[in-house]
Order: structure tokens, then sequence, then C-alpha cells
């Protein structure tokens, strides 16, 4: 799908990711997420389960970020898989588990398009809650995402501290933010229904 930025004219696309990707895909998740976080096993589950949604952003045929959706059903659930307690019983849903853009294409609207196709998305398969996964920095407390949600209509519903410490012990993961493991930063939920 080609996406045109009209403020400054912009034009990426987003396209299934493969298998050809997944190099770039893990430096980009390296940079953005954390040494480690993701890896070509955990990128492969991804691409072959039926209730996920995984693309690729591409600018001039240049992989510059990636963004995985999850459709939450009675079935699959994500909440369950990771062990949060869903404060909405909602059966029915779609998860933006992440979004990464590399530094040098960030602030050209992708992001917000993303968030365009998750609720087209959501429409097409007759779901009317959208939750989205964002960082909160151990630190400083701030969530990067949180002012492109909050303008695109979401809320925060929910906070899990030192959410991914168990994970990059395990993973041996290098958070940017908490550098070598364990990452102590939150994990936030915004939600909107659509």
């Amino acid at each position: 799908m080609k996406v045109e930025n009209s403020n400054n004219k912009f034009v990426f696309s987003f396209f299934p990711a493969q298998k050809k990707h997944f190099k770039i895909i893990c430096n980009i998740s390296d940079a953005q997420l954390g040494k480690g976080y993701l890896t070509y096993d955990t990128l492969l589950k991804k691409i072959n389960h039926q209730n996920i949604i995984f693309k690729t952003v591409e600018f001039e045929s240049k992989v510059i970020g990636f963004y995985i959706f999850h459709l939450q059903t009675q079935e699959y659930s994500l909440f369950r898989n990771l062990n949060i307690v869903n404060l909405d019983k909602n059966n029915s849903s779609l998860i933006i588990k992440t979004i990464v853009i590399s530094d040098e294409y960030q602030k050209k609207g992708i992001t917000n398009n993303i968030l365009l196709e998750a609720e087209k998305i959501a429409r097409q398969n007759n779901i009317n809650k959208i939750y989205c996964f964002a960082w909160q920095h151990q630190s400083s407390k701030t969530i990067p995402m949180s002012k492109i949600l909050q303008k695109n209509g979401y809320s925060l519903s929910q906070t899990i501290d030192d959410f991914w410490k168990e994970e990059s012990i395990t993973k041996d993961f290098e958070c940017p933010i908490c550098n070598t493991p364990p990452c102590l930063c939150s994990l936030v939920i915004y939600t909107k229904n659509i």
C-alpha cells in the first residue's frame, strides 16, 4: 500500500514482511528497542501466524521501519500469552504491539498513517477496540509515543512496571535506556474505541 503524507509529499509504502527483510528489521529493532529484542526466530513465528499482521515500511525500496499488529480473538489472546491481566474483557480487538521507524525517518507522518491503517484493519474485521503497547522509560518516566497516541484519540488505560525485566534477562537483550539487563522500563497500554 502506497501512502503519501500531504504535508511534505514524503511517499512510503507498507508491504508484508518477508524473510529477506529480517536482517534489516533486526538492525532497526536493535537500535530502537534494544539489541537482541527481536531475533530471526521470533520474526519467523510472526510471519507464519494467522492472527499477526507484520508489515515493513519502505521508502524508495528501502526498509525504514515495520509494524506488528495482533488480531485478538477468543481463541488467540496476546494478553493471555504475555500474562497481562486485561482490564477489559473484550475478546475481539486489535493490538498494535510494535511500531518502529528508523531515526532518520521519524516525524514524517509514518506513525500517524500506521495508526490509521490499524483503524482500517479493525473496521474490516468488525473490531471496535484497539490497544496500543508503548514503552515508558524507567528513569525519566517519558512515553515517546504518548503525544501521537493522544492526538489520535487513544487514552492511557494500564501501566505495568518492570514489564521487560524477566524477558531482558532471559533473552539477554539490551534496552536502549537501561542498557545491560535487567530492563526496568514499564509497558503502558493505550486504548481507542472506534
